[in-house]
């Protein structure tokens, strides 16, 4: 029996045999709210946790101990008693896992881990454009008629 990591490797050396750019595609670094617009947080709803920062203790800074993280709920920025050292802020500070695009031989473009990615951990946002469903209904049925088989669309 094969061990993940060997066939993870051999899989990633398969799809760097054959170089090929990825297709042009617009690179965005947040929602495109098309139909309405992005919600703001009301100041009742947001989740204040209880953490203290600590010089002597750098895990205090919102780590597995806080509150917000044991819920999976990020920190807001100008609410945590934190500041600038909150460690539970990773969408808001764009901290993600280094990834890249990789071609895979029959599922077309696909992201490859740069790092090792602990169960849980946070990878990255999925940023795209928020349509409203009648608007993905009508997109559908165009997609359909024009016969056009790839199309994404997440819930």
């Amino acid at each position: 029996s094969r061990s993940c990591c060997s066939t993870v490797q051999e899989l990633v050396s398969q799809m760097e045999e054959e170089p090929t750019e990825a297709p042009l595609y617009i690179h965005i670094e947040t929602n495109d709210f098309s139909y309405r617009r992005h919600k703001r947080q009301k100041e009742e709803d947001i989740a204040v946790c209880e953490c203290q920062y600590d010089l002597m203790d750098p895990d205090s800074a919102c780590g597995e101990r806080c509150w917000n993280v044991s819920t999976n709920t990020e920190c807001t920025p100008g609410y945590c008693r934190c500041g600038v050292y909150c460690k539970n802020q990773r969408f808001q500070k764009s901290q993600y896992a280094r990834t890249r695009l990789v071609k895979t031989e029959r599922r077309g473009w696909g992201l490859l881990a740069d790092e090792n990615i602990t169960a849980g951990q946070f990878v990255i946002e999925y940023c795209g454009e928020v349509i409203s469903w009648k608007e993905a209904k009508r997109r559908s049925q165009t997609y359909e008629d024009q016969g056009t088989q790839l199309q994404h669309s997440f819930q």
